[in-house]
């Protein structure tokens, strides 16, 4: 945000006083003044003011970014730039919304005939924070969709011929070794597609499982990544933007899964993470997972309140205008 502030303002400096000449013979007098009134020296002084340790930063919340906020707008003023904003103003309100599970709060349970288990958040899971819904709450069977992927069109559906309705799904990361080309792997690949697909065969939840070639290091720095929380804009619905954090309300809960945490839910916790990947990546291999997994999670909001510095430059074609 504190970059995007800078960037914008240059941004639109250069539209103010740039024009196209691909169309053009001459540059027309009105505009031609404009050039030559642009300065290096000043776009230099504006940088320089702006990125000042004097405004510690610009991050979003902080009087720096305030004392940002209002260089800007006086710039504005004097180019001549009319208020777009909210009530008059140059100012668009923006909530920047940073997610956080309470893993002190939430839970992940195995019920089976045995009885209940409860599994270590942290070292057998992961919650991510939902930035749309502080607390949810499901119980459901436990099904293995493979790398999640439906991609029939080109020769690979996990979800043929099985049933992940009203179920949570672990889904393996990445793709099949050899299977796609570059393209295809950078999108299917993605955990957002992954659980666009989930979502879409109608799963609860979705525990994601990491390759076995980074193995539980990889686990780990998903967790660090949750437990520190992610920031995305509270949109105008008053939904997130930020996708990659459980984006569908009907996914209860998205978690990073680590082996150990595997092993237990398979009744096989004694086995290596090698050892389960032998029976996972054997596609010969039915996975059952007996019981249901209950899962109950809470996400802590922190909130800042920033702006948009927005100018508009009025147009003179009266017919554009109505």
């Amino acid at each position: 945000m504190k970059n995007l502030l800078l960037t914008r303002y240059f941004i639109l400096l250069s539209l103010f006083c740039t024009y196209s000449l691909s169309a053009q013979k001459s540059i027309p007098e009105e505009v031609k003044a404009c050039l030559d009134k642009a300065s290096g020296d000043a776009m230099k002084a504006h940088i320089a003011y702006l990125a000042d340790d004097a405004l510690l930063g610009r991050l979003p919340g902080t009087p720096g970014f305030e004392t940002a906020v209002q260089y800007v707008e006086s710039q504005y003023s004097k180019l001549g730039l009319q208020p777009a904003g909210e009530k008059g103003s140059y100012r668009q309100k923006v909530i920047i919304r940073t997610a956080k599970p309470n893993a002190a709060a939430s839970s992940l349970i195995l019920k089976t005939g045995n009885g209940e288990q409860t599994l270590e958040h942290g070292k057998d899971y992961a919650f991510r924070g939902d930035f749309n819904k502080k607390e949810n709450k499901v119980e459901a069977p436990i099904v293995f969709a493979g790398f999640g992927i439906d991609a029939a069109k080109i020769g690979h559906n996990d979800y043929k011929n099985l049933d992940v309705k009203g179920k949570i799904v672990i889904l393996l990361d990445r793709v099949p070794e050899d299977k796609f080309g570059s393209t295809e792997t950078a999108h299917l690949g993605r955990q957002n597609t992954k659980l666009d697909m989930a979502y879409k065969h109608g799963a609860v939840g979705v525990l994601l499982l990491p390759s076995i070639n980074v193995g539980n290091s990889n686990f780990s720095r998903s967790a660090e990544q949750a437990a520190r929380g992610a920031r995305g804009v509270v949109l105008p619905n008053v939904k997130s933007n930020k996708k990659y954090y459980n984006p569908y309300p009907a996914l209860k809960f998205v978690a990073s899964l680590s082996w150990e945490g595997l092993g237990k839910l398979m009744g096989q916790p004694d086995k290596s993470a090698k050892e389960l990947a032998a029976i996972l990546y054997n596609s010969n291999n039915n996975v059952i997972i007996p019981g249901t997994l209950k899962a109950h999670t809470v996400t802590s909001y922190e909130e800042i309140e920033s702006y948009n510095v927005i100018g508009k430059i009025p147009g003179v074609d009266s017919k554009l205008k109505k």
